[in-house]
């Protein structure tokens, strides 16, 4: 679950096309999150899941992180990008 959370970008989202079995070291994210076909959401899910079952709180500032990137994502009508 540490390499989910190594790749989890400022902005609190997941970028596409990275490789989740390997732990994030050096390489560079462009800082556009998406939530097209299931991204970060998927990643969200994930961290939870770890998050209850460990009670460790790296993966509840993870979730929360990622939370705080939906609502910074909402638009002024209610509707999402």
């Amino acid at each position: 679950m540490q390499k989910l959370v190594s790749w989890q970008i400022p902005s609190g989202a997941w970028t596409k096309g990275y490789d989740y079995t390997k732990l994030r070291t050096t390489e560079k994210l462009s800082n556009q999150g998406i939530i097209d076909n299931k991204a970060t959401t998927t990643e969200m899910r994930q961290v939870a899941r770890a998050y209850r079952v460990t009670k460790r709180p790296e993966f509840l500032e993870s979730f929360k992180k990622g939370l705080g990137f939906f609502f910074a994502s909402q638009y002024p009508n209610g509707g999402w990008p």
